[in-house]
């Protein structure tokens, strides 16, 4: 085979972690892949988001999350913890999906992009492949984003109406195990016990910012205290291996049944 850009004959060549053809005078490669790109939203403790800085032909210096193509003979999962192996020099673990979306703003254009949730396993962050930098960004501070549709799932990440049950549990795990509470010899033990001290705390100091007065003062620091009891709840539930969707909509037709405001006897 040729390059298509000087015409010069391929050769083998390690490019991307796998042995490609490539030309070895521009640097073409000729990738053997199927028609899909995969995307890594990675987060960490506080929720900020792991974007790698262009330094390839197109888009150069412009930022995105990690990516790549999926070759021909691989699955998913595996191109992308490839792909952020490459570019991050972390250890991903690949979760759900969170978008789905038609990629014909890339070069060379693809049909089809998947975005998915990934956390950190290992590894040291250090940009390489085809990325010279790599960092976290506040999700409200993002730098210039070389593709629309990474635009856009971050942003849905913003709206709380999108975020699932499922991936709220996800990253309260993702903090909890940041900080080593998960750790046999953890000074927090995560027991269904202390979590219900800790959700049952938590409640209570709901009650003081209402303590004297009728109306809410500090916005802030209320939901923050709101965020601390769905925290605990979240932790609890999934401790405890309670579906929460589940125990809510059984609670519902439960109480759908009952006579509220019975007159008294």
């Amino acid at each position: 085979m040729y390059c298509l850009q000087c015409r010069q004959r391929l050769e083998p060549r390690l490019r991307g972690g796998r042995e490609r053809l490539s030309c070895p005078d521009c640097g073409w490669v000729w990738f053997n892949s199927a028609p899909a790109g995969v995307a890594a939203v990675i987060q960490n403790e506080v929720g900020e988001v792991l974007l790698v800085r262009r330094a390839g032909s197109f888009r150069p210096g412009l930022w995105c999350l990690p990516c790549g193509y999926l070759e021909h003979d691989e699955e998913m999962r595996q191109a992308l913890a490839r792909e952020v192996l490459e570019e991050t020099g972390l250890h991903a673990e690949i979760g759900e999906v969170i978008a789905v979306h038609s990629n014909l703003d890339r070069e060379p254009p693809y049909p089809l992009g998947v975005w998915l949730r990934a956390t950190v396993s290992g590894g040291a962050l250090q940009a390489g492949g085809d990325a010279d930098l790599a960092q976290f960004f506040a999700r409200d501070q993002l730098p210039p984003l070389a593709f629309d549709h990474d635009a856009l799932v971050l942003a849905q990440l913003q709206q709380p109406h999108d975020a699932s049950i499922a991936s709220l549990t996800n990253e309260m795990h993702e903090f909890v195990r940041s900080k080593g509470w998960y750790e046999a010899n953890s000074k927090r033990p995560q027991t269904p016990r202390n979590l219900a001290i800790s959700l049952t705390l938590e409640a209570a100091e709901v009650l003081e910012h209402l303590q004297w007065r009728d109306e809410i003062v500090d916005q802030t620091e209320w939901q923050g205290e709101l965020a601390d009891v769905l925290l605990y709840l979240l932790q609890l539930a999934d401790t405890t291996n309670v579906n929460l969707v589940e125990a809510v909509h059984a609670k519902l037709r439960k109480n759908a049944n009952r006579v509220w405001d019975e007159p008294a006897q």
